[in-house]
């Protein structure tokens, strides 16, 4: 406040310094009396404006909010203030700007980490500190020139993408001067990235960050945690799909996704209400996936990639097997009849079963154990029906859906039940050899034992195999850029 170092014994906020203090003042009464004693000196500082930098680190959502009130009511009597607010965008925060920006009198700018101008502000931050540092430890010649090498500072700038905290966390650790070697620091630094367990006792190169997320985290209220977890570690699995998606997959509704999530919007991209269908949650930055996956920093928050694999593909197998009624009285369960808009909705299963069967066979080429849930899907008294897959074949790659095709011959081979799932000789005189004599002259079996790219079988014929087992079996004929599957009603159409 230069107004206030030019003139002696005044300093109109006080009180504002310490947020401890907000909850103890009468801050509307104070704030115009502020405002008005600060306004003399305007004449001084004609191109003034007053900064306000981590409003959401004050104390309590109330006493944010009422800041912000007390501005944007200055801001509507007059505009001779001008202000400067940096804040993450917590719910609370970014509703208040985004009603004034309807009124016209604030403008609102998104700075997100990873742009090309954090990126570049963080390289030369690292390389000026990184000189810093070498210049103290003069005498060792494993900082001289070229230090760090250009393939350590890739690695490291990558794992920060413009994130400063975590730039600036990595530079106090390197450049502890109580450390006895920065060059061994920096190769700690360099295993926490890569995910080396940290060996007992030691310490944590990213800890401040490690922290910082928990704390994030751990805002969530208790009843809610749970779903919270569930939608952090679905995104990892599956990122890039707006709330209504996650809703169907996780089998909640829309609001409950929001709410989870209520407290993440700063590490967490998260819509609008009235956008819950089209703007798609995701990580504003990978470190924050990277400390959930990580078992030995997350602790009782970590969330393991191949359980949610698992889940994922359950849900998108109970799409495959689902119809648009059943998505209808899931997210319809908490609105009265009159109110549900079924057209966004039918959109939204339609888009589903785009996704589910663009990425269901690769997901499932991932989870490698006996009991991954493809397999126990096909077991029980309600196995997954293969005959639905004839209604999505248009949607189905070539190449992803055959590796799958391969990859679930060798893990059912050897199983008694499901032995000969997947096959290319008949398993019987019925419904399997009248397939096969179908495709004779127009196609060659898929060899299954091969682990060589599906895509080099078909360069020089269509391809074969059988799938699933009695009427339920499917034959699927594919080319390189699409695939066919006939049930026993298609077999004069073959």
């Amino acid at each position: 406040m230069q107004a206030a170092k030019r003139v002696e014994n005044w300093d109109p906020w006080h009180t504002l310094r310490s947020p401890s203090s907000l909850p103890t003042i009468s801050l509307k009464k104070d704030f115009d009396t502020y405002i008005k004693e600060f306004a003399a000196y305007l004449d001084e500082f004609p191109e003034g404006f007053i900064i306000i930098d981590g409003l959401d680190e004050c104390k309590g959502e109330s006493e944010q909010s009422e800041i912000v009130n007390c501005i944007l009511n200055s801001a509507r009597r007059s505009t001779l203030l001008r202000w400067l607010i940096f804040s993450r965008p917590e719910p609370h925060l970014r509703s208040a700007f985004e009603h004034a920006k309807e009124e016209g009198i604030c403008w609102i700018k998104e700075i997100h980490v990873d742009s090309p101008e954090m990126q570049r502000d963080v390289k030369e931050y690292m390389e000026k500190e990184f000189r810093r540092i070498a210049m103290a430890y003069i005498n060792d010649v494993r900082v001289r020139d070229h230090w760090p090498s250009p393939a350590v500072m890739t690695k490291l700038l990558a794992a920060i993408s413009g994130l400063f905290i975590y730039a600036v966390t990595i530079i106090k650790f390197i450049g502890d001067p109580m450390a006895a070697s920065p060059v061994a620091r920096l190769q700690m630094v360099i295993e926490a990235i890569e995910g080396v367990p940290l060996p007992e006792g030691a310490i944590n190169p990213i800890g401040a960050i490690d922290t910082l997320y928990r704390t994030l985290i751990e805002r969530t209220p208790s009843a809610t945690l749970p779903l919270t977890l569930d939608v952090l570690g679905m995104l990892i699995v599956c990122p890039l799909l707006p709330p209504l998606h996650f809703a169907y997959l996780l089998e909640v509704d829309s609001s409950s996704i929001l709410n989870a999530l209520s407290s993440l919007h700063s590490v967490v991209a998260v819509p609008s209400s009235s956008k819950v269908g089209e703007m798609a949650l995701h990580y504003y930055h990978a470190s924050f996936a990277d400390f959930l996956i990580n078992a030995s920093r997350a602790g009782n928050l970590h969330r393991s990639p191949t359980v949610y694999r698992n889940r994922l593909v359950v849900s998108f197998l109970r799409i495959l097997s689902d119809n648009p009624e059943r998505m209808l009285s899931v997210q319809g369960s908490i609105q009265a009849p009159g109110e549900l808009d079924i057209e966004p909705l039918l959109s939204v299963f339609t888009q589903l079963l785009h996704i589910t069967c663009q990425h269901l066979w690769q997901t499932c080429t991932q989870i490698s154990s006996p009991e991954a849930p493809f397999l126990k899907c096909t077991r029980g008294s309600e196995p997954f029906e293969f005959v639905r897959l004839r209604c999505f074949s248009d949607m189905i790659p070539a190449e992803p859906f055959l590796r799958f095709l391969r990859c679930l011959y060798q893990s059912t081979r050897k199983d008694h039940e499901l032995r000969n799932l997947v096959r290319t000789r008949a398993c019987s005189i019925g419904l399997d050899s009248q397939f096969i004599d179908a495709c004779e002259g127009i196609s060659q079996p898929l060899d299954l034992e091969q682990d060589e790219s599906p895509k080099d079988d078909l360069d020089d014929s269509p391809r074969y195999v059988l799938l699933g087992r009695g009427r339920d079996t499917v034959l699927i004929l594919a080319v390189p850029e699409a695939v066919m599957i006939y049930s026993s009603e298609d077999l004069g159409n073959i």
